[in-house]
């Protein structure tokens, strides 16, 4: 795994690492002092952790129920990571695989990723370039995606921030008893613990409804 590092004049500084075009720690400067406010965990830890830490969801972030696709009366059946479904691109998805570290300057990195026709079961090549770029005090991701067949695509950063580790409240989509998005939501309750020694960050935070 190669690590990468940015940082602009406004003192916000991000590091990563090519595997999944993982994002491994986001410190901003608060009252004198550098504030971590990405969850994270060791460098040699990331290959194992099973909940998308930092990294790229993809080819398709969440879920896709049966993991099958139907289209024009042709089947693909997908790797079905979570029985029955196929989460988040896959066993082996974009959070799984080495992305090339394209352009690398002091507050932006360009990585890519060719996926080939086939992967995870997805039809067609697809060519995904990604940004990370610190502007001021944002953090930019841009993602552009090109492909010679028709797929579905669907790319996100699986990047958990906590700014101020205090309890939160949110609203939520409900599930369905196979992990499938409803067209419901309803208010959830933040609860937040200390990380475990393995992780790093200011606190671990789960919903509840």
């Amino acid at each position: 795994m190669t690590p990468f590092e940015l940082e602009n004049e406004e003192g916000l500084r991000l590091r990563g690492l090519d595997f999944g075009a993982t994002l491994t720690s986001l410190t901003l400067p608060v009252a004198g002092k550098r504030r971590e406010v990405l969850l994270g965990c060791a460098d040699d830890a990331y290959p194992t952790q099973q909940v998308w830490l930092g990294a790229v969801a993809g080819r398709f972030a969440n879920r896709i129920g049966g993991a099958e696709l139907v289209r024009d009366g042709q089947r693909w059946p997908l790797n079905a990571n979570q029985a029955p479904n196929c989460l988040h691109g896959g066993q082996a998805g974009f959070h799984r695989q080495r992305w090339q570290i394209k352009e690398l300057e002091a507050d932006r990195v360009k990585l890519v990723l060719l996926s080939r026709a086939g992967d995870q079961g997805f039809p067609g090549n697809l060519r995904v370039t990604l940004e990370y770029r610190l502007e001021q005090s944002d953090l930019v991701v841009d993602f552009v995606a090109s492909t010679d067949a028709a797929t579905p695509v669907s790319l996100t950063s699986h990047a958990y921030f906590n700014l101020d580790g205090k309890p939160t409240s949110a609203m939520c989509v409900t599930t369905s008893s196979a992990s499938m998005p409803t067209t419901s939501c309803r208010p959830t309750r933040a609860v937040c613990r200390s990380p475990s020694p393995r992780w790093r960050g200011r606190s671990i935070c789960a919903t509840s409804a």
